[in-house]
């Protein structure tokens, strides 16, 4: 493996993996709002901003050739708050950002790669289990899910992998020990598992690890690294 395309590797999970693949000398392109000091090369877009997205990356086509894997990594968890209370607004940026934007970029490859592309999607846990507070981020994760399967199901030369990475201590963790436990009550498992929690280098050298095995899976499944630690 020569050169990967990581989404969001500025920070949390993307940076830790952005780290590991720099360390083993690999060519990484990141594309994400702010750059990262671990990549080769720096796309920045903001991926609630979908033309622009679609824009950039048919600007960048040149530097994007010959990718040997894309590891789909950007997204947001948004506002904590109760279904009811979720605007529309919030709701469209999430659905923009978790999975419309990486619409854009599965399409962009499969368009402008000639060999077959490997795609693994961070997706979680909350894309099988309902957590309250968390609307935005289960209903587009699950979503996530399901687009991979239909595009693997589509196109069996290229391969598609669903991923939930586990637990991890990051921003959005610290984000989640914050709020109100009594209005949340689905949150409160994971201030109780905080400490227990891998930091990102932890979990992407977990990653890097098993990343052959991970390569093996059937196209469009869906895998928590969980299962191997």
């Amino acid at each position: 493996m020569k050169k990967i395309v990581i989404t969001g590797a500025s920070s949390g999970f993307g940076r830790a993996l952005a780290q590991i693949f720099s360390d083993k000398n690999i060519d990484i392109i990141n594309i994400s709002k702010s750059s990262s000091e671990f990549c080769n090369t720096n796309i920045l877009v903001d991926f609630n901003k979908l033309t622009k997205l679609n824009e950039i990356l048919k600007k960048n086509q040149d530097l994007l050739k010959n990718i040997d894997l894309i590891i789909l990594n950007a997204g947001e968890l948004g506002k904590i708050e109760l279904s009811l209370d979720t605007s529309i607004n919030r709701f469209l940026k999430s659905i923009n950002v978790n999975l419309l934007s990486n619409k854009i970029i599965i399409d962009f490859f499969l368009n402008s790669q000639k060999k077959p592309c490997k795609f693994i999607a961070i997706s979680s846990g909350a894309a099988l289990k309902p957590y309250s507070g968390w609307l935005k981020y289960c209903v587009t994760k699950g979503a996530l899910n399901q687009m991979i399967s239909c595009y693997a199901n589509e196109n069996p030369s290229h391969f598609f992998l669903s991923l939930a990475p586990g637990l991890i201590k990051t921003n959005m963790q610290h984000n989640i020990s914050k709020e109100n436990k009594i209005k949340f009550p689905d949150l409160k498992k994971f201030d109780d598992l905080f400490e227990t929690m891998d930091t990102p280098q932890e979990r992407a050298k977990l990653f890097f690890k098993y990343l052959n095995y991970l390569l093996s899976k059937s196209s469009g499944t869906f895998f928590d690294l969980r299962e191997v630690d």
